[in-house]
């Protein structure tokens, strides 16, 4: 079979076929490996944002248990001191 039998192209238009044909290709490859590595950064970029978010909920769930846990004891010693 002869390349240039069917569709009138000889050995250097069949190259260049090949090399337009790569190179659409390897362009394409690129930006979709390029696009999966962004949605890849943004998907750790929601993460650290998630959490840095719960990790500042829990600081102030901690810091108002230590409120009311203090809070709890000057009433108590009040209550005591007042029993007394």
């Amino acid at each position: 079979l002869l390349v240039s039998d069917r569709s009138g192209l000889d050995g250097a238009g069949y190259v260049a076929q090949v090399a337009t044909f790569s190179t659409a290709f390897a362009v394409g490859y690129s930006a979709q490996a390029r696009r999966g590595r962004e949605a890849a950064v943004e998907e750790r970029s929601r993460a650290l944002e998630a959490g840095e978010a719960e990790q500042a909920r829990r600081a102030v769930a901690d810091e108002r248990l230590r409120i009311a846990q203090e809070l709890h004891d000057v009433v108590a010693h009040s209550m005591s001191v007042i029993a007394v």
